[in-house]
């Protein structure tokens, strides 16, 4: 949507940037994860989650899934896919990291802007699988924890992606959440109170604001004097 005339616009340019991107995003995921095939219909279960296939068959449908990626100069360093089921959860069956990058906090930085942005839209969870050998990683570092009963009804009724062995965890979102992430990544106690305070106003704008930049995870709340409607070079990014 062209954001002055409300009309529909179709740029051939962006439309090829975001396919290369969703190509090298795959590249990755293959790189850091064991195939994963399903045994009924021998589908590319990551491939159709990354490029959102639709299917007949409930059990094979990956509509709705979003690919967020955190680039460096251009360089797309981690991926991770995300799949919204209203305002009660989101998943996030895949996230990976480049090799040259790991152990250097940007799967943290990754997850900052996807819990900001599901926080911006009112979503209440984030639910992922994980093996049983990086439980306590998600538990301790990323603040997740097991899932509780409320929340295991609710998956019951959504189509959430699972596999075999893995055990879904959980993190509640919201400013609170916003606040224990930047303290992870070293900030001061006054960027975190005005951080929650941005978060607030911004939570307040209309849904015309929110629908601009709906999925645009190079973002974060808009300082007090600043015009929500800045273009990109504007914007100071959350990465």
């Amino acid at each position: 949507m062209d954001n002055d005339t409300g009309s529909y616009t179709d740029d051939t340019y962006k439309r090829i940037v975001c396919h290369s991107k969703l190509a090298v995003a795959l590249r990755l995921m293959d790189d850091c994860f064991e195939p994963i095939v399903d045994r009924h219909t021998r589908i590319n279960v990551i491939r159709s989650v990354v490029y959102n296939c639709g299917a007949n068959f409930k059990r094979i449908q990956f509509r709705g899934f979003y690919t967020a990626v955190l680039e460096k100069d251009d360089e797309i360093i981690s991926v991770a896919s995300l799949r919204i089921h209203g305002t009660k959860l989101a998943e996030m069956p895949f996230i990976a990291t480049s090799d040259q990058y790991r152990c250097k906090g940007m799967c943290k930085k990754l997850m900052v802007a996807i819990e900001s942005a599901l926080c911006y839209l009112n979503v209440e969870s984030l639910v992922i699988p994980s093996t049983s050998e990086r439980i306590s990683n998600w538990i301790e570092k990323y603040g997740f924890r097991l899932l509780d009963s409320t929340l295991n009804r609710e998956i019951i009724c959504r189509n959430t992606l699972m596999f075999h062995d893995s055990v879904r965890l959980q993190k509640s979102l919201g400013p609170s959440c916003l606040a224990k992430s930047d303290r992870s990544i070293g900030a001061t106690s006054s960027v975190r109170k005005a951080r929650i305070n941005q978060q607030q106003n911004w939570l307040s704008f209309s849904h015309k604001a929110a629908m601009a930049s709906l999925f645009d995870l190079d973002f974060q709340p808009p300082e007090w004097n600043k015009n929500p409607w800045m273009n990109s070079r504007e914007r100071m990014p959350y990465r």
